[in-house]
């Protein structure tokens, strides 16, 4: 008989673990200059984020120097914090993101 059992499939050493699609949270970063309205503005029309939880994020960062914007898929979240840091350094300010796996 052999070794295999169904369901129950060995690992190859070698293999890739599929990632869960919400691989990738986006933090945002607090600096002094960047006015809460912007904040708020990029957290909602980027991020999809109501006004309330917009405000609550930008408070968490203000307070704790950053704070979890959310879990998205990697390219997803990706392109979210490049459209969003294209936006605010085409206004002039210093707004930052971080992208980590988990």
């Amino acid at each position: 008989m052999s070794d295999f059992t169904v369901g129950n499939t060995p690992k190859n050493k070698d293999e890739e673990e599929l990632k869960d699609p919400n691989d990738c949270t986006v933090v945002i970063l607090n600096d002094n200059y960047t006015p809460g309205a912007v904040v708020v503005r990029i957290l909602c029309e980027i991020f999809h984020k109501n006004e309330e939880n917009a405000i609550s994020i930008m408070q968490e960062a203000h307070d704790n120097g950053q704070a979890i914007v959310g879990k998205y898929a990697y390219d997803i979240a990706q392109t979210m914090v490049r459209t969003a840091a294209s936006i605010v350094k085409e206004m002039g300010y210093p707004l930052g993101f971080e992208l980590r796996e988990g």
